[in-house]
């Protein structure tokens, strides 16, 4: 929903494995924006961002919606 060119600007989400609900940002608002900053931590996150940056469907990976943008994501990432 949130991958939706006419998705609503915020929405609510339920990552797996997390408890709590989360609000996230639509991937048009992210494409849109002049910078994204993606903060990572963890080398898990580390070799999750590895997969998300090779090809494939956004529906998959949905980081991959702003990550083909060249230019837009600043990444940040902190053991």
């Amino acid at each position: 929903e949130a991958l939706a060119d006419d998705a609503p600007v915020v929405l609510p989400i339920r990552a797996p494995g997390a408890a709590e609900a989360r609000l996230t940002l639509s991937a048009a608002v992210l494409r849109d924006a002049d910078r994204v900053c993606l903060l990572l931590s963890g080398p898990a996150k580390r070799e999750t961002l590895g997969r998300a940056m090779r090809p494939g469907p956004a529906a998959d990976m949905p980081v991959r919606a702003i990550l083909a943008r060249p230019g837009l994501v600043d990444v940040y990432w902190s053991p």
